[in-house]
């Protein structure tokens, strides 16, 4: 399984990498990380939207794993997520619980419920972290014009069965 990673948000160089570095930690053999896109010049990284179709064919079958800058993985995320693929073959959309740190060591859980097309319509309970297969490729003009995940999902959602959006039911962020 290959991703190519797209951090968004980027506030600080100093949030940048740590997420980088959360990434570096948690990689599994069977994962392979093609690139990394940046959504700000400012470290003069790739913008998502100049991010070109042509940039993602490579390994059209594969996953755009969407990360807030700032945010940790879990040392487990990709196993998890390996495992999670491997047995939930039809999964387009992937989205997983959240611990938000809210000062010192203290945690807020974030539970997100399965997919519902419904509730998803009036909010987006899934967020800004997410994977997906890129074979939605056509859809991320919805990012490149405003960096909202919001109608992107929305779009995506329209577009497969219920079935192909599930929640890896855990907290691995």
């Amino acid at each position: 399984i290959s991703f190519d990673i797209i951090i968004h948000s980027i506030k600080n160089k100093s949030s940048l990498i740590r997420t980088i570095e959360s990434i570096n930690t948690s990689k599994f053999s069977n994962i392979k990380i093609q690139k990394f896109f940046f959504n700000t010049c400012k470290y003069e990284f790739r913008d998502t939207r100049v991010i070109e179709f042509k940039d993602l064919k490579d390994h059209s079958d594969e996953f755009l794993f969407f990360l807030t800058s700032g945010d940790i993985l879990d040392s487990s995320f990709f196993f998890d997520v390996y495992r999670f693929i491997a047995r939930n073959s039809n999964a387009k959309v992937i989205y997983f619980n959240e611990h938000k740190i809210l000062s010192g060591k203290k945690f807020r859980p974030i539970a997100k419920p399965c997919f519902s097309p419904d509730y998803l319509e009036t909010y987006n309970y899934i967020g800004t972290n997410f994977i997906v297969a890129k074979s939605f490729e056509k859809d991320l003009a919805v990012l490149k014009k405003d960096n909202n995940f919001y109608k992107f999902l929305l779009n995506i959602s329209a577009k497969v069965d219920g079935n192909s959006i599930s929640l890896l039911n855990k907290f691995l962020i």
